[in-house]
C-alpha cells in the first residue's frame, strides 16, 4: 500500500456524490491518502473511495483477486477471512485460495489472508454443567463436530481441544462454545429449572466505558 500526499479538496471534487460521499469523512482531515497497487504499478484501489476499473469482476472472470481495507486491522482481516472462505467454496479447486504479499509504506511487509486455526480447551464437566445437562465426552464432542468445531479428546477424557476455524471469528470465549454445544444439543431439549437465586442485570461498568469511546 501506498500513501499519497495530496489537498483532500483537489482529489475529491465531487464531495456530494451519492455513493462516495459517505466514505469521504473517513481520509477527509488526513495529510495522506491510501493507494493499492499491485507489483506493477497498476492502481488496483483508492480506499475507502473506489476500486479501479483493472480489478472488476464480469461473468467472464474466472481469477478473483479480493482486497479489503479498514480502519481496524483486526475487523479487516476478520472480513477478509471470511470472504475468502465462502468464496473459495466456488473454486474449481475448491477450498483452494492464494495467498497474497502485503508490502506497507513503512518497509514491512505480511501475507494475507492467515486463515489461522485457533485451539481452545474445554472442561467437559464445566461446560454441561453451566448449560444445566448431563452428556458424556463423546456426546460433546460430536455436538460440537455438528457445529464445524473439529475436537480432540485430551488424556482421561476430562477436557476437549476444540479446533475454531477461520470460518467461526463469532467464537471469542469458551461461553460460545459452551454456547454451540446447547444449539447443537436443542434448547428445547435442556431441562427446565427454576433458577437458584434473583438478579437485577446492569452493565459491566468497564464495557459501559468502552462503549461510549470512539474506535
Amino acid at each position: 500500500m501506498t500513501l499519497l500526499y495530496s489537498p483532500f479538496n483537489s482529489c475529491f471534487s465531487s464531495q456530494t456524490h451519492s455513493q462516495l460521499k459517505q466514505y469521504l469523512p473517513i481520509i477527509r482531515d488526513s495529510p495522506v491518502y491510501p493507494v493499492i497497487t499491485d507489483q506493477n504499478g497498476v492502481v488496483l484501489s483508492l480506499p475507502p473511495i473506489i476500486n479501479s476499473h483493472h480489478s472488476r469482476i464480469s461473468v467472464n472472470t474466472r481469477n478473483i483477486f479480493i482486497e479489503c481495507t479498514a480502519t481496524d486491522l483486526t475487523k479487516a482481516k476478520i472480513v477478509l477471512d471470511t470472504l475468502v472462505t465462502m468464496f473459495s467454496q466456488y473454486c474449481e479447486d475448491k477450498y483452494h485460495v492464494e495467498s497474497c504479499e502485503v508490502l506497507r509504506s513503512d518497509g514491512t511487509s505480511a501475507r494475507y489472508p492467515e486463515l489461522k486455526v485457533r485451539k481452545e480447551v474445554v472442561n467437559v464437566k464445566k461446560a454441561t454443567k453451566y448449560i444445566g445437562i448431563t452428556e458424556s465426552t463423546d456426546k460433546v464432542a460430536s455436538l460440537l463436530t455438528k457445529m464445524c468445531l473439529q475436537t480432540k479428546i485430551l488424556g482421561s477424557g476430562a477436557e476437549l481441544s476444540v479446533s475454531i476455524p477461520p470460518t467461526r471469528h463469532d467464537i471469542i470465549h469458551t461461553c460460545d462454545i459452551y454456547e454451540d454445544i446447547a444449539i447443537a444439543y436443542g434448547y428445547n431439549n435442556i431441562p427446565k429449572t427454576m433458577p437458584r437465586f434473583a438478579s437485577i442485570a446492569r452493565q459491566v461498568p468497564l464495557n459501559k466505558l468502552s462503549g461510549r469511546i470512539p474506535t
